[in-house]
């Protein structure tokens, strides 16, 4: 299921604010999707270049299954739905430093890529 990937969060964004951001991400991206939030993963990597953090925010999904009712324009409320929460959050949180929010919606064919997974008590 999809994996969205978080770049440019700078390092004085609390656990809290992290938290409510990957919720609202799993439920907005959920919906076009007509899955459960529970199976959207939001991670956030440690940005290497803190001096850089906040001026931008890079959101990838990955692992977004190819299947016949994701068609272009499915993908495209996708991405805007991302974008949504994450415009939240400059609004509130990063104001002027951040200049740009870019989501990034990449295409996944499990039978072409490869897909395993292990679910720990299910």
């Amino acid at each position: 299921m999809p994996v969205l990937i978080v770049y440019g969060i700078p390092a004085e964004i609390d656990r809290e604010t992290l938290d409510l951001l990957a919720s609202e991400l799993q439920i907005e991206v959920s919906l076009p999707l007509c899955i459960q939030g529970n199976e959207v993963s939001v991670f956030f990597p440690a940005e290497v270049a803190q001096w850089r953090a906040g001026g931008e925010l890079v959101c990838i999904i990955e692992g977004l299954f190819e299947k016949p009712e994701r068609t272009p324009f499915v993908r495209q409320k996708v991405a805007k739905a991302a974008l949504m929460p994450l415009l939240r959050l400059v609004s509130n949180r990063l104001r002027s430093k951040c200049k740009k929010v870019e989501v990034i919606v990449k295409r996944f064919d499990q039978y072409k890529d490869g897909f395993a997974v292990h679910v720990a008590g299910g």
